[in-house]
């Protein structure tokens, strides 16, 4: 599954998955730096095998599949289904890699704003989590020189744009460190301590 992640071969991917269907749990496979098939096909920033992997989960592995879901008869099951079933994708969108980046990080780090999206508002995933070097989601976003993600996450979520990482730099830093110059002009909108020192 993770080759055909890998190589973009989401018809393949799709094909596979629906064959196997129930018999396999996306939600629970890693590869070797603990990626799961959601974070890896957000760090090939693979949108289609996203979405796949994603559309099986939710038919088969998150909180029972679609057939609990629909044994749910009642007003009370259907509000502690759709409770589990959240809580079930936020905890997999959520899983660290061996470096505690998340798929959120790597769609970020892309700018694929429709799989963050996907992952902040349907998923439940954590825009406030850092990794081992103390980087979230703006870090990343300046880092990858993606401007749509920092409005999105300052403007929409509040974010603090002068939040430093576990060296003390700043956004603002790492726009400049990695030359990234759209990103720059929007931390520069966004009024930023210009005195932070890292």
């Amino acid at each position: 599954m993770f080759k055909y992640i890998s190589d973009n071969e989401y018809r393949s991917l799709e094909t596979m998955l629906e064959q196997e269907g129930e018999k396999i749990d996306v939600t629970q496979l890693k590869e070797s730096r603990m990626y799961t098939a959601l974070s890896f096909s957000a760090f090939k920033n693979h949108q289609q095998c996203f979405k796949i992997v994603l559309n099986h989960a939710r038919k088969y592995n998150i909180a029972g599949g679609e057939a609990a879901e629909k044994a749910a008869t009642t007003a009370v099951k259907q509000g502690e289904f759709t409770m589990r079933k959240r809580k079930d994708l936020s905890n997999w969108v959520n899983m660290p890699t061996d470096e505690r980046f998340s798929a959120l990080h790597f769609s970020t780090y892309h700018g694929n704003i429709e799989l963050i999206r996907i992952m902040v508002e349907e998923m439940g995933a954590d825009y406030t989590t850092k990794n081992v070097y103390g980087a979230n989601v703006l870090h990343v976003a300046a880092q990858g020189d993606q401007p749509c993600p920092l409005y999105y996450f300052v403007a929409l979520k509040d974010m603090d744009i002068n939040v430093a990482d576990n060296r003390g730099s700043t956004p603002l830093h790492w726009a400049c460190y990695s030359k990234a110059e759209f990103a720059l002009s929007y931390i520069l909108a966004m009024g930023p301590d210009l005195e932070i020192v890292d």
